[in-house]
């Protein structure tokens, strides 16, 4: 997922960059944070699988305390939560705030995004300070919205791609 997401926003840019560079930058520049996070946080999974692996063995030091495999976790959750997350959300806005500004997709599924995402990030919040629980009815509820218009969005980018019109007009 890592390398996909920031594959995304490499391969944006140089099409969004002719409608606002600084927009498709930042953009970019968040998918490809949102990779490196991403990475590192299935790094660390990978190490909690060794971990607890090698806790199942009696003869190693490391049975006798769980604290690394703990770090572990709370260090992948921080990584997602407070790194990847974050960043997504901040590409994703820039996304579909350029996406707005210059029609390269119906308006309609701009502000879909717009409005998703910023239910998103309400929840990722939520989350964040214990207000919520992870993966609660809550959660997943607020989560629908941008899930799905992001398949949408994939399935328009496919099907009809950018708008040519947008495409063929002078930048303002």
């Amino acid at each position: 997922m890592g390398w996909a997401g920031a594959g995304i926003g490499i391969s944006m840019y140089p099409i969004l960059r002719r409608r606002n560079e600084g927009l498709a930058l930042g953009a970019a520049a968040f998918r490809i944070f949102e990779g490196v996070f991403d990475c590192v946080g299935a790094v660390l999974i990978l190490l909690l699988a060794t971990l607890s692996r090698s806790s199942s063995r009696r003869d190693r030091p490391i049975w006798r305390s769980s604290r690394p495999s703990a770090r572990c976790w709370g260090g992948r959750t921080w990584v997602r939560e407070v790194a990847a997350v974050p960043s997504w959300c901040i590409g994703a806005y820039l996304y579909y705030a350029l996406f707005f500004k210059t029609r390269l997709v119906p308006r309609w599924l701009s502000v879909w995004g717009l409005a998703g995402i910023t239910l998103f990030v309400a929840t990722s919040l939520l989350v964040l300070f214990r207000q919520i629980a992870p993966f609660s009815t809550a959660q997943v509820l607020m989560s629908i919205p941008i899930g799905i218009q992001e398949m949408v969005l994939a399935v328009w980018l496919i099907v009809k791609g950018f708008n040519p019109s947008a495409i063929a007009a002078p930048q303002r």
